[in-house]
């Protein structure tokens, strides 16, 4: 027996004083509000009604029970009130996860408005080069650069960046510039091992599209597109990064394109969350001012 819905229909018969009236106001056949109530006399073992064939009336236990249950079903009542309330409101916290550099670039601004917008929202932020785990480690949202596959989670899309080789003006002038991808061999290339373990550089042939691995060497190796970006500006060596990463550099000339035409095909930038989780108000409403942020698809 459903006992809350069985209680709520007592309520209403004694509140109607009518069985049939109660039916209309519960929009249930009179038949299966009378049963409700037989199931709940039989469940307490106790008369909760007087019936006759002209009117009805609580018994002495039905009206000591009416009492109590009556404050018990406007509790359960002013709950799914508040719960129906929340979920219609942005508010609560959010726990994000994204790429140190990414983060710092996107989501220091944007966080900093949401919250002045939306004062119930808490928001914390895990910034980390190496892969997270949502599920385990409680994430609700990941930002990601790169093409995604596992059908666990959701993904919507914010923008595309491009790869770029670059290196400094300095470095260029002493060692010359690559003109194909194997000229790279011979040049001192700024590892980010967040890339893989695999040292190696994807590119696009421009005359038959088709794409290439490259094999690269160097003497520094990082696990930060930040401190690869600062090598090759102090002169170190080439480096390979989304141009999200160096778009300032590469605007102010400090940083020179390399073997442009060569360029990865543009990869992703990617809101994530895990598929099984229900969308909230909070993490619907936070993805949207992302993608009306940072969005050009």
């Amino acid at each position: 027996m459903d006992k809350l819905r069985a209680m709520t229909v007592f309520r209403e018969v004694a509140r109607q004083g009518s069985f049939t009236r109660a039916s209309a106001q519960l929009s249930l056949a009179t038949s299966a509000v009378s049963r409700y109530v037989a199931e709940l006399e039989r469940w307490l073992d106790t008369q909760l009604i007087y019936r006759t064939t002209r009117s009805i009336s609580l018994t002495p236990a039905g009206r000591t029970y009416l009492d109590q249950m009556d404050e018990i079903l406007q509790r359960v009542d002013r709950l799914e009130l508040a719960v129906k309330q929340q979920q219609s409101t942005v508010s609560g916290i959010l726990r994000i996860t994204a790429p140190l550099y990414l983060g710092q670039k996107w989501l220091s601004p944007l966080a900093a408005e949401f919250m002045g917008k939306y004062p119930g929202v808490d928001i914390s932020v895990f910034l980390t080069n190496r892969h997270v785990n949502m599920v385990e480690e409680g994430m609700d949202l990941a930002l990601k650069i790169g093409r995604l596959k596992d059908s666990n989670f959701k993904y919507r899309t914010v923008s595309h960046t491009l790869v770029t080789c670059f290196a400094s003006p300095l470095y260029l002038a002493r060692h010359g510039t690559p003109k194909t991808p194997d000229d790279l061999k011979a040049h001192n290339c700024l590892y980010d091992s967040v890339v893989g373990p695999s040292k190696r550089w994807h590119m696009v042939d421009p005359a038959s599209g088709r794409e290439l691995s490259v094999a690269i060497d160097g003497r520094y190796e990082v696990n930060s597109g930040e401190m690869v970006k600062q090598a090759a500006l102090d002169g170190m060596g080439i480096g390979y990064l989304p141009d999200l990463f160096i778009e300032e550099e590469l605007g102010t000339g400090e940083l020179l394109p390399v073997l442009e035409e060569y360029r990865q095909a543009a990869v992703p930038i990617s809101l994530v969350y895990p598929q099984n989780w229900g969308v909230t108000p909070l993490l619907r409403t936070f993805v949207d001012a992302v993608v009306e942020q940072y969005g050009v698809v």
